[in-house]
């Protein structure tokens, strides 16, 4: 959130790796992406949830694609 926070502020567009494990494909899938939305919420109780909304984008880098995936080990 701080990233994001101080990228929006400097008037750039955050990208982050985003990592998705799915167990059932034994594998990791990575996503290079642009947060569009970032929110947040509390409870009385203390819990703290937050939520972001991702659109993936090119790394302009023709040998870094904006999709990977590897095999969990």
């Amino acid at each position: 959130r701080i990233y994001y926070d101080a990228e929006v502020e400097a008037g750039r567009d955050p990208t982050m790796w985003i990592r998705i494990t799915d167990p059932l494909l034994g594998e990791y899938r990575y996503y290079f992406c642009v947060p569009t939305s970032l929110g947040r919420s509390a409870e009385n109780e203390g819990n703290r949830t937050g939520e972001f909304t991702f659109t993936r984008t090119a790394t302009n880098t023709p040998t870094n694609k904006s999709k990977q995936k590897e095999s969990i080990a």
